[in-house]
């Protein structure tokens, strides 16, 4: 058996931990970091972790939880997103808690405290983005939610509005940085900063294939129009049949304003959106 802590990202665990007997006493050479010095800190042990495994988010950005393991008795404490029978089962045998191997039966303690709070797991809908099929659809209109003050723009000019699941995509991302705009104190921390892109840009910027991380603009400055003063956009990966757009990132506020967004759509369903919006090019509608 095994006592350590966990983070659980895209359904899947992310793990510090050692080997252990009833009693709790590790069974092999470690530093633990907790200040009990009987456990590990999750704050201390993923600023060990490579940027790859955390995405370089926060320590509570990730739904989180521990195992301890002490006279004969095994406590799983963790945010209670996590405590489905789904989860339960991996934690159980991520850390070896199961019979017969583990004579002990574990005790899951759903702790909704400040503690185990969790970024990520305050958005409706973030956790295991393996077991749901998300739907997108692109919104034709010709007002581009752009501040007055922007005079350029074209007389009958499309533009595309981003659905997911029905809801306003960008709607989601203004409720994302509505805490990060408040702490740099903006004027007006409840307006968008953001505006529609053209079909024929947004467009572009969804098949760009030049780098590996690409994150593309999916929306422009809301005070100029421009996707390269401000812009926000996702990983986009293609697996299994699926799109997944995940790790959203605003290039001007990289490493510093975080996303809870994540969606997985089948590729079908978004290769038929994204040619529907090719089609509301040319005669403005779209499927």
């Amino acid at each position: 058996m095994y006592k350590g802590i966990f983070w659980v990202k895209d359904g899947e665990l992310i793990t510090v931990k050692v080997i252990c007997d009833a009693a709790g006493d590790p069974l092999e050479p470690c530093g633990f970091s907790s200040k009990s010095g009987e456990n590990f800190n999750h704050r201390a042990e993923l600023e060990k972790l490579p940027r790859h495994v955390t995405g370089s988010h926060p320590f509570d950005y990730y739904p989180r939880g521990r195992v301890e393991v002490s006279r004969g008795r095994i406590s799983v404490f963790l945010n209670p997103v996590l405590c489905t029978d789904v989860m339960k089962e991996k934690i159980l045998t991520s850390f070896a808690l199961i019979p017969p191997g583990c004579p002990l039966s574990a005790r899951f303690i759903p702790d909704g405290s400040a503690h185990y709070r969790s970024i990520l797991s305050e958005v409706e809908d973030c956790m295991d983005i393996t077991e749901r099929t998300d739907t997108i659809e692109f919104r034709i209109t010709e007002d581009p939610k752009l501040s007055s003050v922007v005079t350029w723009t074209m007389p009958g000019e499309k533009y595309a509005d981003i659905y997911i699941n029905g809801k306003s995509l960008l709607g989601m991302i203004d409720a994302e940085e509505l805490r990060y705009k408040k702490d740099e104190k903006w004027d007006d921390p409840e307006e968008s900063g953001y505006g529609l892109i053209c079909i024929s840009d947004l467009l572009y910027n969804l098949d760009n294939p030049y780098c590996e991380d690409y994150h593309p603009g999916l929306y422009a400055c809301h005070s100029c129009g421009m996707d390269s003063c401000w812009t926000v956009g996702p990983l986009i990966t293609r697996e299994n049949g699926y799109v997944l757009w995940t790790d959203f990132e605003n290039p001007f506020r990289k490493d510093k304003w975080r996303y809870g967004l994540s969606f997985r759509f089948s590729a079908e369903q978004y290769d038929a959106a994204v040619t529907g919006l090719r089609k509301a090019a040319e005669d403005g509608t779209a499927e």
